[in-house]
């Protein structure tokens, strides 16, 4: 909750760089509410046809909350 609007202002810097993908490190976050799956969901809203999202290393915890709100699905999660 503290972190995610530094989080979405990073994010959106690279968004506005027009990337073909954004990749979010996510291995040392060790705990994630709808604030931070908020900032993933903004960037899903700018991506369709754009670039791919995905999300690095989350942790189990971190994972669940992404299967829990439906992130799972349309990011690329990597082990």
């Amino acid at each position: 909750m503290v972190t995610a609007p530094i989080m979405a202002a990073r994010v959106q810097h690279v968004i506005d760089q027009n990337p073909q993908r954004l990749t979010l490190d996510l291995a040392d976050m060790s705990f994630m509410d709808c604030s931070g799956v908020s900032v993933i969901a903004s960037a899903l809203r700018e991506s369709p046809g754009h670039f791919e999202v995905v999300l690095r290393h989350p942790r189990q915890l971190t994972r669940t909350v992404l299967e829990l709100t439906g992130m799972d699905g349309p990011c690329v999660i990597e082990a």
